[in-house]
C-alpha cells in the first residue's frame, strides 16, 4: 500500500489498511509479498498525477492484484486507463470496498476513521527517487544547491493526533478539479470528534492536527461553526494544543476573524495554512474565490499579533490566465503584509476540463518562469519558500536560488524545448 498527495489521502491509506486487517488480511510491508496492492492517488497537480501514474506502472509489475483509488480516478480516469485496466474507485465512494470484498464480515462504514496517517516502510521508485538521491549524493558538494531543499516550517506532523473533521468542499475554484473526487462538504459530527479525542488522544503528547479540504467551512452543513469546534477541542483537555490546521479559505478567516483572534490569544493554536492564491481581487474573481484582501491582510496580522509564536503558511499561484505584472506584485505584497512564515508557490497548471482553461489570454511560459525566479529574491529571507511546477527538477531548482549563469542556462533549456 502506498499513496501520493495530501495528509487526507494518507489517512485514507490507514483507514483502508485497518479495514483489511479487521477482516483477516495480514499486512505486508513489501509489495512483492502482497496478494493485494493499493495505490491511493492524487490529481491535485501535474506532479502528483505523474507520480500516481508512475506508482501504477511500478506496482503493476508485482504478482498481487492492484487496486487504484484516491482522487485521480475522478479527476483524470482517461490517464489511468492509458496504463491500467484494473479495479478503481475514488475518494467519495470509499464504501465500494465492500463490493470489491463482499465476503468481508466487517463493513467499511463500521471501521473508525484513522487518527494517524499511514507510514510507508518501502517508498516506490517513481515517488522516492529524489529522496534517495539526496541521501546518496549528499557528500557531492557540487550537487548541494540542487539537493538541499528547505524543511517545511508549517507541516502535517504524523507524531501528532489527527482529527479529520470533514470531507468535501463548499468551493468551486475555477482551477481545481478535486471537488469531483471529494464532493460537497460533509462535516463530521461534533460528538464523533469528541469521542475520537477522548478515546484516542493519550499523553504525554497532546498535540492535535485538524485535517479537511475546506477546514474553516466545518459545521456549515449542520448549523455549526468552525470557531465553536476549536473551542470544544481546546475545552476537552487543558493540555491540548492544535499543532496544525489545514487549508482555511480566506473567506472563513474573514467571516470568523474576531473569534479566531480570541482563540489565538490562548497560545494553544500553533500552526495554520490559509491559501489566498492571488493578491489581485480581479484574479480572485476569475478563480471564483472572491475575497476582501484588505480585511484578510488585517486579520492575518491580528492573528500573528495575538500569538507571535504561531506559524502561518499560505499558497499562491503564479501565471493564472490574464495575470499582469501588477497582479503579481500585489501577490508578493500580500505575502509580506500578512507576515507568513512559509509560502508554497505554484506554477499555474491546467487541464482541459478546468473552468480556468477557458480564460484568455494565457500568460506566456517564459513570463511565468521569470516571475517564479524573481519571487525567490523578492520575498524576505525569513519566509520559507517552496516552488512547485509541472517539472520536478525545476521545482527543486526554484526552491534553491542558484547563480544567474545557471538560471540562464536552465531557462534556455526549458524555452528551447517548447
Amino acid at each position: 500500500m502506498t499513496y501520493v498527495g495530501c495528509p487526507r489521502r494518507r489517512l485514507d491509506c490507514e483507514h483502508i489498511r485497518h479495514y483489511l486487517t479487521l477482516n483477516g488480511l495480514e499486512w505486508t510491508p513489501t509489495p512483492r509479498d502482497a496478494d493485494y496492492l493499493f495505490l491511493v492517488t492524487c490529481g491535485f497537480y501535474k506532479l502528483h498525477e505523474d507520480a500516481s501514474i508512475g506508482g501504477i506502472l511500478q506496482l503493476s509489475r508485482y504478482r498481487g492484484e492492484l487496486i487504484v483509488c484516491g482522487c485521480l480516478p475522478a479527476t483524470n480516469m482517461n490517464r489511468i486507463r492509458s496504463v491500467f485496466g484494473g479495479k478503481t474507485f475514488h475518494t467519495k465512494e470509499m464504501e465500494v470496498l465492500d463490493e470489491l470484498f463482499p465476503h468481508f464480515p466487517v463493513k467499511f462504514k463500521d471501521v473508525p476513521d484513522a487518527n494517524r496517517a499511514f507510514e510507508e516502510t518501502e517508498r516506490l521508485e517513481p515517488m522516492g527517487f529524489l529522496y534517495r538521491a539526496q541521501r546518496k549524493l549528499r557528500n557531492e558538494k557540487w550537487l548541494q544547491p540542487l539537493l538541499q531543499i528547505p524543511e517545511h516550517v508549517v507541516a502535517f506532523d504524523n507524531t501528532c493526533f489527527t482529527l479529520r473533521i470533514a470531507e468535501g468542499c463548499l468551493g468551486s475554484c475555477s482551477y481545481c478539479v478535486i471537488n469531483k473526487a471529494i464532493g460537497r462538504l460533509k462535516s463530521k459530527a461534533i460528538s464523533t470528534i469528541q469521542d475520537e479525542l477522548r478515546s484516542g488522544l493519550k499523553g504525554p503528547d497532546y498535540r492535535v492536527n485538524l485535517a479537511a479540504s475546506d477546514t474553516g467551512a466545518w459545521g456549515l452543513d449542520m448549523g455549526e461553526t468552525f470557531p465553536h469546534l476549536l473551542q470544544v477541542i481546546l475545552d476537552t483537555d487543558a493540555r491540548i494544543t492544535i499543532a496544525y490546521i489545514e487549508d482555511i479559505h480566506p473567506a472563513w478567516i474573514i467571516r470568523y476573524g474576531d473569534n479566531l483572534v480570541t482563540l489565538a490569544k490562548t497560545g494553544r493554536i500553533n500552526g495554520l495554512v490559509s491559501p489566498f492564491q492571488s493578491g489581485s481581487e480581479r484574479i480572485l474573481s476569475l478563480m471564483n474565490r472572491p475575497s476582501s484582501l484588505d480585511t484578510y491582510r488585517e486579520i492575518m496580522v491580528r492573528l500573528k499579533d495575538a500569538h507571535p509564536a504561531m506559524k502561518t503558511k499560505t499558497q499562491v499561484i503564479v501565471g493564472f490566465p490574464t495575470e499582469t505584472e501588477d497582479d503579481f506584485a500585489m501577490t508578493v505584497h500580500t505575502i509580506k503584509a500578512c507576515r507568513f512564515d512559509e509560502v508554497d508557490v505554484f506554477f499555474y497548471f491546467e487541464t482541459a476540463d478546468m473552468d480556468s482553461a477557458k480564460i484568455q489570454p494565457k500568460v506566456p511560459y517564459n513570463v511565468v518562469f521569470n516571475r517564479l525566479k524573481r519571487i525567490v529574491r523578492l520575498l524576505p529571507e525569513n519566509i520559507n519558500m517552496h516552488c512547485l511546477t509541472s517539472n520536478r527538477l525545476l521545482s527543486m531548482i526554484l526552491r534553491n536560488p542558484l547563480s544567474p549563469q545557471i538560471w540562464a542556462l536552465w531557462g534556455k533549456l526549458l524555452y528551447n524545448r517548447r
